[in-house]
């Protein structure tokens, strides 16, 4: 993720479906907006049998939808610029020595 850019999301996939609603803050450029997006790859349509086109189709398409929708945001015209003050934390840095597992890496 670039500097500068924040993305409030809540995110699921199950039974062929992706899903995706997300709020996205780019302080430098002053852009807001918010995207919802469901995608359904069951190519087989047998539901339960953890075959589902989640990689070859479904992140993909959700990769491209937001930079997509990301570039136009870029440049619309805004009548009013955003006051993105209040979503602007200060994140404490990782120490290079922690050997707990990343959250990316954990087995929920």
């Amino acid at each position: 993720m670039p500097a500068g850019i924040r993305v409030f999301n809540k995110v699921g996939w199950a039974y062929g479906f992706l899903i995706d609603v997300s709020y996205v803050v780019d302080f430098p450029n002053q852009v807001e907006y918010m995207l919802a997006a469901v995608v359904y790859v069951n190519k087989d349509g047998i539901l339960n049998d953890d075959k589902y086109e989640y990689e070859e189709t479904g992140w993909p398409f959700m990769y491209e939808l937001g930079q997509t929708i990301y570039q136009y945001e870029l440049q619309r015209a805004r009548k009013y610029k955003p006051d993105l003050s209040k979503f602007k934390i200060q994140y404490e840095q990782r120490n290079v020595k922690d050997q707990r597992p990343l959250i990316k890496n954990i087995d929920n």
